[in-house]
């Protein structure tokens, strides 16, 4: 379980994703993700991401897969 800020999860039609992880050779992957409790704007995140996963947080409108 990974816990991430809740700006960093879209929901769209009941699914679930972090619209930007970012891999080791700098490029972006939109991944599905599994949700699990929430605390504040924090999210558990059961699925889907590791420990150590960068994730991007805020501008993710400006970000694109690739």
């Amino acid at each position: 379980m990974v816990v991430v800020p809740e700006s960093a999860v879209k929901e769209l039609q009941g699914t679930y994703t972090i619209g930007g992880v970012v891999g080791p050779d700098d490029t972006v992957t939109i991944r599905t993700v599994g949700g699990g409790p929430r605390a504040g704007h924090l999210w558990a995140v059961t699925k889907g991401i590791n420990a150590g996963d960068r994730v991007i947080t805020q501008g993710l409108q400006k970000v694109s897969e690739g």
